[in-house]
């Protein structure tokens, strides 16, 4: 057997080995298992089919080609195996690194055409075959900011929920672009110049390919934040409405101190001059001049602003809010995304009871912390109506803006590797949450 052959074939499979770092480094922290075990595996497994698919090429006389093509399902398979996330976002991924290959060996085909003169139809020669490997590991350093913060991020955010199918479309169909226009022959390379204007113009896919996914993100980092700066906005409404409750109340406390000696003088005179009539309504001017409560929901700053700030909005939607919250002053979540989950959950909530009669119009919520990296928040309402749950398990009403906040309350209780559980039965509304404490994406500066 041909040791020469087999080492140009294995030599050309190896092309598994970076294709696999393309598909992998992305989602690193979506992994099911240990990264160094799913790393190590795919490692050993790219070198083994490498090397006895060499020997199966010049034993059965058949093109390297199709050895990637047949191990093409397997490491498919175990990629879709080993990563958890959405179906499209995996394929994405793998027809990513596949389309990024496959320009790694189209360009070497056209760099290296010289030297391939007189071998059409034969595995790379050696000094081809190593310099495609090197290509692709430039490739990988010009893509890895794109693949450690930039995918990432986007494959975790919920504003990209829609685009992963038609971006893993978009990357096959230029693989199947790429392998189309790769020429066989090198003497039809060597032509006139379509050599050099190859070259030239095949430069372009990666450059094109790296500004678009820069673009994309861009945008969604934008996205998020405003969606974080109304978030804030929201609550410092919350906040300044609250500290202009506390505000009024201080200073009608200070009045009736202040007043208080005379309200005894005028009470005492009533009640030694025996006019019992006039002293009742006295003490009821009294009382009604007092009647005004400040209440206290919880030690943390943000959320008793939230919590008076909802009670109001409930109150003049004829509605009450029954709050059960045991928080510490600090929490260790951001306070966009708790403002975000709280805001969402009552916002959904009062809009739901709107249409139920008054006397069934209440909503309770229970928050506390359950260790000190784990939050529970439940919330339950009566409704009216058919809800029905998508795919993901998310309310889908026909009701306007009935529940539009939940994706964001799904988004962010997956960026905190929480639990998020929504129950409807018998014409009972409930979301019980568990939050985790954990570091979320960021966005790369």
């Amino acid at each position: 057997m041909n040791t020469q052959m087999i080492l140009r074939h294995t030599l050309e499979l190896l092309i598994l080995i970076p294709s696999i770092f393309y598909a992998m480094l992305p989602v690193c922290h979506s992994l099911r298992f240990r990264p160094i075990i799913v790393y190590g595996a795919a490692f050993l497994s790219a070198l083994i089919i490498s090397v006895f698919g060499g020997i199966i090429c010049v034993y059965f006389d058949i093109p390297s080609n199709y050895v990637l093509l047949l191990s093409l399902p397997f490491f498919g398979g175990a990629y879709c195996f080993c990563v958890d996330l959405d179906l499209t976002q995996k394929l994405f991924c793998l027809f990513n690194a596949c389309m990024l290959s496959a320009f790694c060996t189209f360009f070497t085909r056209l760099f290296t055409a010289p030297a391939e003169l007189g071998h059409d139809g034969e595995p790379y020669l050696v000094s081809s075959s190593l310099f495609c490997l090197l290509l692709s590991v430039i490739l990988g350093l010009v893509f890895l900011r794109t693949f450690l913060r930039k995918l990432p991020y986007l494959l975790d955010e919920k504003y990209t929920n829609n685009i992963w199918r038609i971006l893993s479309l978009a990357a096959l169909g230029i693989t199947q672009l790429i392998y189309y226009i790769n020429p066989v022959s090198a003497e039809v390379i060597m032509t006139g110049r379509v050599r050099m204007i190859g070259l030239i113009l095949s430069v372009l896919i990666p450059a094109m390919i790296l500004l678009f996914y820069h673009f994309i993100w861009g945008t969604t980092v934008h996205v998020n934040e405003q969606t974080k700066l109304a978030q804030e906005n929201k609550l410092l409404q919350a906040e300044r409405k609250r500290y202009e409750d506390l505000s009024a109340y201080i200073n009608q406390t200070r009045i009736m101190r202040h007043d208080f000696r005379h309200h005894l003088l005028i009470i005492h005179q009533y009640a030694g001059t025996g006019e019992i009539g006039q002293l009742k309504d006295y003490l009821n001017q009294l009382a009604e001049f007092s009647d005004t409560e400040f209440s206290h929901y919880c030690e943390n700053r943000e959320i008793d602003a939230i919590a008076a700030h909802f009670t109001s909005l409930a109150a003049s939607n004829q509605a009450e809010i029954v709050w059960f919250l045991d928080l510490p002053q600090t929490l260790p979540w951001e306070v966009s995304d708790l403002c975000a989950l709280f805001c969402n959950l009552i916002e959904n909530a009062i809009h739901a009871v709107k249409k139920v009669a008054p006397e069934q119009r209440k909503i309770n919520l229970t928050s506390r912390m359950l260790s000190e990296a784990m939050l529970g928040i439940s919330i339950d309402n009566p409704y009216i109506g058919e809800i029905r749950f998508d795919k993901n398990g998310l309310p889908k009403s026909d009701q306007n803006h009935h529940g539009t906040g939940m994706s964001s309350i799904a988004s962010i209780v997956s960026r905190y590797n929480g639990t998020l559980e929504i129950k409807s039965e018998n014409g009972n509304f409930s979301v019980n949450i568990l939050l985790m404490k954990a570091v979320s994406h960021t966005a790369a500066p």
